[in-house]
């Protein structure tokens, strides 16, 4: 660098002259000022000048100040003149990744078509990081919809963080952001435009997919010093669950992206953050996705097992989600198993009530009518652990009370049948089947006397759709009271 570039290194440009007079290599040279005010004016000028400063630019992309590099991708990719595509594309080799990252943006901004399989190598070749995400970024611009196939294959072959790690480190102060900058961690989480940007491209469907396919990291305060981290991924499994959700040949397909999602090593840089930062501790177990996968399979097979479909992607109304794509709620799963057992057909009840656990596993009623479905199949044991769980969830289930009271019976354990009925009839004391489930365990230890009065109690509560079993029982009450 010579005297001259050092004086105008401070010396300020006149930038408006420079642009009126079209001097192109001047509004160049200006880039290298120190005052990023000057940098900016100049970089202006340069792109409102247009298509005359492209080629000068071309020629700085190989420039030994990465500053001017940076600057002549930018203004290459705001003017969009398609002459620059080649030199951008060789730009992508670069050995920086701030580089390689702006060369991929220009061209995602000039759109031309010969630069797709290129960012698709970008894409292959770095992974999840910054510029992977720009790679993406510029296949939406470029291809639109028609890159939605290839972008939805990137994300889930390389599950990313939350970007909700930015943000915490970015809130824990300068030696926090400046030590995770280091080591490439924040590397590993878009940024919010970034991921915001992706969002947007898939529409309706754009936080689903992002979340299901993505993971977090939950830093937890201990004390005033210490800090420590676990993987969760809490978000992506309420995704996958609204997933299941929706009727479509769009939520078909992301199913199947997260049945085969893999697990991951979390990266070795992790590691190191602790010896560059005493007092932190970050989880380094790998990271299981066994049950994302076993929802999406589970969902998949409720569905007949669809086939993988891309055919659907380049047109705009598929990626919107309207009233009719809900599928029913659990409670209509529910409704429609019941009819299933009325039918007999108790296999498929338990598909209805299973596929409804799926979406809430947490709804006992559903783990209660699992339950009696079980027992209309003999499969007693396995019908105690529904009922248990249905219990579990909400103890002031009478069904779920004496549902166990009958299985526990045809299991012979009497006693236990007792309090079960017991404790549904402590709920609601004029539940009739409650009265006969009783009964019936009392009869089978022998007290007869007990029994009939439980019967008889039955008899006085049932209702008129009860008359078989009404018939049925007076015979019973007629046999004790003889014997």
């Amino acid at each position: 660098m010579g005297i001259f570039d050092l004086v105008f290194g401070f010396l300020k440009p006149n930038i408006r002259s420079m642009k009126k007079k079209g001097d192109v290599k001047g509004l160049i040279k200006a880039l290298r000022h120190k005052d990023i005010n000057v940098q900016q004016k100049a970089l202006k000028a340069l792109v409102e000048i247009g298509s005359p400063a492209v080629d000068p630019l071309i020629q700085f992309l190989n420039d030994e100040s990465k500053i001017i590099r940076v600057y002549s991708l930018i203004a290459l990719g705001k003017i969009g003149d398609v002459r620059a595509v080649k030199p951008l594309i060789q730009a992508l080799e670069d050995k920086d990744s701030d580089v390689r990252g702006l060369a991929t943006e220009s061209l995602g901004e000039i759109g031309d078509v010969r630069a797709v399989e290129h960012i698709i190598g970008i894409l292959e070749n770095e992974g999840n990081n910054s510029v992977g995400w720009k790679a993406a970024i510029a296949l939406c611009r470029i291809k639109g919809k028609k890159g939605a196939d290839i972008i939805i294959n990137w994300l889930f072959e390389n599950p990313f963080e939350d970007p909700k790690l930015r943000t915490f480190f970015s809130g824990q102060g300068a030696i926090f952001e400046s030590v995770m900058l280091k080591l490439g961690l924040l590397d590993l989480a878009p940024d919010t435009n970034s991921y915001d940007t992706i969002k947007n491209f898939f529409e309706d469907y754009g936080e689903l997919i992002l979340k299901s396919a993505s993971y977090g990291y939950e830093g937890k305060k201990i004390g005033k010093e210490w800090y420590e981290f676990h993987p969760y991924l809490d978000e992506s499994d309420d995704a996958i669950q609204r997933l299941c959700k929706l009727r479509t040949p769009i939520s078909d397909n992301i199913l199947h992206k997260i049945a085969q999602k893999k697990d991951i090593e979390v990266p070795d840089r992790y590691k190191a953050f602790s010896q560059f930062l005493i007092g932190v501790y970050v989880n380094l177990e790998p990271l299981r996705f066994e049950h994302q996968r076993k929802m999406a399979k589970v969902e998949l097979e409720w569905r007949g097992n669809p086939p993988y479909d891309s055919l659907p992607y380049p047109k705009d109304e598929a990626w919107r989600i309207i009233d009719e794509d809900l599928m029913t709620d659990i409670m209509s799963l529910n409704a429609k198993g019941l009819s299933l057992i009325d039918l007999g057909k108790h296999e498929e009840a338990i598909k209805c009530f299973d596929r409804g656990l799926y979406i809430n596993p947490k709804h006992a009623e559903a783990w209660n009518n699992k339950g009696l479905a079980l027992i209309n199949l003999g499969k007693h044991e396995e019908a105690i652990k529904c009922l248990n769980k249905a219990l579990e969830l909400n103890p002031q289930i009478e069904d779920a009370w004496i549902n166990k009271g009958g299985a526990l019976i045809n299991l012979g354990s009497y006693e236990e049948a007792i309090e079960c009925s017991d404790k549904a009839l402590d709920i609601n004391l004029e539940r009739s089947e409650a009265w006969n489930c009783k009964g019936t365990a009392l009869v089978s230890i022998g007290r007869n006397k007990e029994a009939i009065l439980c019967f008889k109690k039955f008899i006085e509560l049932a209702s008129p759709q009860d008359a078989p079993s009404v018939e049925m029982i007076k015979q019973a009450i007629k046999r004790l009271e003889s014997g």
